[in-house]
């Protein structure tokens, strides 16, 4: 295959990635048109480069892992997955300690009111997370069982206020070597005027080790001293989900549990 084949090739496959992440880039334009056809040449080898290494990164999520509603369909929930059809949420792989993990998909509250649920399924927050181990080696049951994904809530102690007391609970399947999991529990739309967050761990259950909260701003990051996995992948609900009465009342009812000592 002389230069030029070779050009062609590698300009028609690297326009075929492009294509499916919804932008085009003309390589002929009057940007990459150089009159040295070596110089051209190095050109098309340079974008092509820029498009693997794009893959490498938070666009590989998307190329790598099952949809968010694959997912839901695989465990056997067809409303979520009709939610998530239509769901752009833009995936993004973190990698900490062992593991490395990516937020598929997030649905809360009303966001669901459209749906034909199931009365079980009505006004609970369901997030679906893909959790593999960093060095391309299988995960097997025992490693799922040690990994906890739970949401958090700004201004309220992770140790206290997680998927653990919130009545939460998950599904889960191995798939290709990567854990699946969709994980429910009370809906966390009502405090969507803070930050709310998605953490993964390898730890069973939230200590005061896995995540700093301060006490004063209420503000809740990951560990720089906890040796393990530790993510936290920050949510976008939509603004007008915040409902300051709901989120009194409930957290009321955690501090009537005995949940919540504070905050």
């Amino acid at each position: 295959m002389n230069t030029d084949e070779f050009e062609k090739k590698l300009k028609a496959h690297s326009e075929s990635i492009l294509s499916s992440f919804d932008f085009r880039l003309d390589i002929e334009t009057e940007e990459f048109k150089m009159a040295d056809k070596k110089k051209k040449f190095t050109g098309t080898l340079i974008i092509a480069a820029a498009l693997l290494f794009t893959l490498t990164g938070t666009t590989f999520a998307a190329y790598k892992y099952l949809t968010a509603k694959e997912v839901a369909d695989e465990l056997d929930k067809p409303e979520l997955a009709e939610y998530f059809t239509n769901d752009n949420y833009t995936a993004k792989t973190v990698t900490d300690g062992d593991y490395r993990a990516v937020l598929l998909g997030i649905a809360s509250g009303r966001e669901l009111n459209g749906l034909n649920l199931d009365t079980e399924l009505q006004g609970g927050t369901y997030a679906v997370v893909a959790v593999e181990k960093a060095d391309g080696t299988d995960m097997t049951q025992d490693d799922c069982s040690n990994i906890c994904v739970s949401p958090l809530i700004e201004g309220f102690k992770p140790w206290q206020v997680n998927i653990a007391t919130m009545h939460g609970g998950y599904t889960e399947k191995i798939s290709d070597g990567i854990m699946y999991r969709i994980i429910e529990c009370d809906d966390i739309g009502c405090f969507a005027d803070r930050k709310l967050y998605i953490g993964v761990s390898d730890r069973t259950f939230i200590s005061g080790s896995t995540y700093n909260f301060d006490e004063e701003s209420g503000k809740i990051s990951e560990s720089p001293d906890y040796d393990g996995t530790n993510i936290l992948f920050e949510l976008k609900l939509e603004p007008e989900l915040a409902d300051k009465d709901k989120a009194e009342k409930y957290i009321k009812s955690l501090r009537n549990e005995g949940i919540v000592t504070d905050g």
